[in-house]
């Protein structure tokens, strides 16, 4: 049986988790980046992206965007000449992501990269996929089959 304090508890849990900012994964770091935040209303950028990258200063992969005011940006990388580590990680970011937050979107390269992402959350309830296709973003649906 549960009791009062308890429900209180797991009610002001749900509540705060519930009211998180939305949060976007993402390995773009061009202009589409600022469409794909407009197009969720996120409030934090969570930019994964490979490790050869992060030899430039980490505020030049996002320069030149209009962010709008009190915009969150958190860098980590990945590094893809180990695949198991790089999955490892891709797979706690977007743990936390979704632990933080259950509004939580995805705006993705078709790469390696892009893919780890994927498969790293298809155990959770995607609002949104964006998919770097030509010199746009294109909004799709994703489904995992197991055994391939």
């Amino acid at each position: 049986m549960v009791s009062e304090k308890t429900f209180i508890f797991r009610y002001r849990k749900t509540i705060k988790k519930n009211m998180m900012n939305t949060i976007l994964i993402a390995n773009i770091t061009n202009s589409l980046l600022e469409d794909a935040i407009s197009k969720t209303c996120s409030q934090k950028l969570l930019l994964i992206h490979e490790d050869n990258l992060s030899k430039k200063p980490l505020g030049l992969l996002i320069s030149g965007l209009n962010l709008p005011a009190n915009f969150k940006v958190s860098y980590h990388h990945v590094p893809l000449d180990d695949l198991k580590l790089a999955y490892s990680k891709v797979t706690k970011i977007v743990h936390k992501a979704f632990e933080k937050s259950d509004d939580v979107h995805f705006a993705l390269e078709a790469n390696l990269l892009g893919l780890q992402i994927m498969e790293a959350a298809k155990e959770f309830e995607i609002k949104n996929y964006y998919i770097v296709q030509g010199e746009k973003l294109k909004k799709i649906k994703a489904c995992f089959i197991r055994g391939f």
